[in-house]
């Protein structure tokens, strides 16, 4: 995340602790800087097993701004800043593509380890809430472009992929009264399934 500093004007010279590490002296009261979130995993080892620790937590940088004069005179604020992790959203789904009357989904959670809470939409006007809703059965066929957001009280990340249930092939059949004498109105009834359009 980029940072920009104001200090208060009049002085020469200003040095800057970032909180970091790094160190910056500046002619001006202004600078910027950008601090790296470091997601490093760390780990222990449990009965053999290795476990990895992949939460993130905030992380806290006190500043400071020391301000020189040309007589010499100095003065001094500090303050901190904290940065927020930030979720990486991700999630499987399987099968992305199938035929009506197969409507089943299956969903996996692949979101970065953390406090997140989640919002899935399913693109079918239906949405869930849960880390693992698991599955979804769509009512119909069509293409669906299924999000999940995965967010904090203060950063977030979404992510969307689609998926097709293709309509079933069409399933021709009709009723009709088979038997009378002439003239004779034969009565069909147009039985078929999954059709748009029809030819006689």
């Amino acid at each position: 995340v980029e940072i920009s500093f104001h200090a208060t004007e009049g002085f020469s010279r200003y040095t800057w602790d970032l909180g970091d590490g790094l160190r910056a002296e500046t002619f001006s009261n202004q600078l910027t800087h950008t601090y790296i979130y470091n997601y490093g995993d760390s780990y222990s080892v449990l009965d053999g097993d290795t476990i990895y620790d992949m939460s993130k937590e905030d992380s806290t940088f006190h500043i400071k701004v020391y301000g020189e004069t040309f007589d010499g005179c100095m003065g001094y604020y500090e303050d901190s800043i904290t940065i927020f992790p930030n979720p990486d959203a991700d999630f499987f789904v399987s099968p992305t593509i199938q035929s009506h009357p197969d409507s089943l989904v299956y969903l996996i959670n692949l979101t970065s380890p953390g406090p997140w809470d989640y919002q899935w939409d399913f693109g079918d006007q239906s949405s869930s809430d849960v880390k693992e809703p698991e599955e979804h059965i769509y009512a119909t066929w069509g293409s669906y472009d299924i999000s999940l957001r995965a967010y904090s009280e203060y950063c977030s990340d979404t992510i969307s992929k689609a998926i097709q249930i293709a309509p079933p092939p069409p399933v021709a059949t009709l009723l009709a009264n088979e038997a009378g004498c002439p003239p004779f109105t034969v009565e069909f009834q147009n039985q078929s399934i999954y059709a748009d359009s029809y030819f006689w």
